[in-house]
């Protein structure tokens, strides 16, 4: 497993997928590919709101500069680190991502829900294990 894909959301349980992806990367002399995918803004008619252009302005410089600022602590721990930010809708969005880098392994976060996780689970985590072409290793946050 050399390419790992690993979706990026910001939230709390965050650092547990990052652990667990600099876990398995060390494990198999591997290399992480963090992704965060912003959605874009739609009003309630399903439209986009706002022109894109402001919207990226706007969001583009913060979360970059959290995402690369996580892909440098990860570097720093000598393992080799790529840093993906994409506007799109989520499951699609880490699907290209993944054919795009032929990731051998998708780390992703899911929140458990006792006996009937695999009920519960997310829309983007469904999606992926469905459409996905390499393993997806779910870590419950």
């Amino acid at each position: 497993m050399q390419k790992i894909l690993v979706p990026i959301d910001f939230s709390n349980g965050m650092e547990k997928i990052i652990q667990k992806s600099m876990q398995m990367a060390k494990a198999f002399s591997g290399s992480i590919y963090l992704v965060h995918i912003e959605q874009p803004i739609r009003d309630i008619s399903g439209r986009d709101h706002g022109d894109p252009v402001d919207e990226m302005t706007h969001d583009y410089p913060h979360e970059t500069a959290k995402l690369n600022a996580l892909a440098k602590r990860i570097r720093n721990d000598g393992i080799e680190t790529h840093a993906i930010f994409i506007k799109g809708v989520p499951s699609l969005s880490i699907l290209e991502v993944e054919q795009k880098i032929s990731a051998e392994l998708i780390v992703m976060g899911t929140h458990g829900h006792g006996v009937v996780t695999g009920i519960l689970l997310g829309g983007v985590s469904q999606a992926i294990i469905k459409k996905s072409a390499c393993p997806v290793l779910l870590i419950p946050i």
